[in-house]
């Protein structure tokens, strides 16, 4: 999260042009950067949760989970699943007792 807000301000204070400028500056792909930047659709309280580190690092915080959050485009719909993965580590919230006929292995 700290680096797509670096990243951020990088543009904005014209160090570098665009995505493909922090593409070539990084090593790496148009489509990573695009990835990263993603991160800055997160709801407010959720960026705040990361960048002080407030979420436990074994609650399976994967950053492909913090790009599907981001593509959520209502951040109360974010903010609820992000509570789900940080409250269930195993499961992230996936598990859905009324569909799947389990409940989490963590026993929430």
């Amino acid at each position: 999260m700290a680096l797509t807000l670096k990243f951020d301000d990088m543009i904005r204070r014209g160090e570098v042009r665009d995505y493909a400028d922090l593409a070539r500056l990084g090593h790496v792909s148009r489509a990573r950067i695009t990835q990263i930047m993603n991160l800055l659709n997160l709801a407010p309280e959720i960026q705040e949760e990361i960048l002080e580190a407030r979420v436990d690092e074994t609650a399976h915080t994967a950053e492909h989970r913090f790009r599907a959050l981001a593509s959520m485009p209502v951040w109360s719909r974010q903010v609820a699943a992000w509570r789900r993965i940080v409250s269930c580590p195993p499961c992230g919230g996936t598990t859905r007792a009324s569909t799947a006929k389990a409940s989490c292995p963590n026993g929430s």
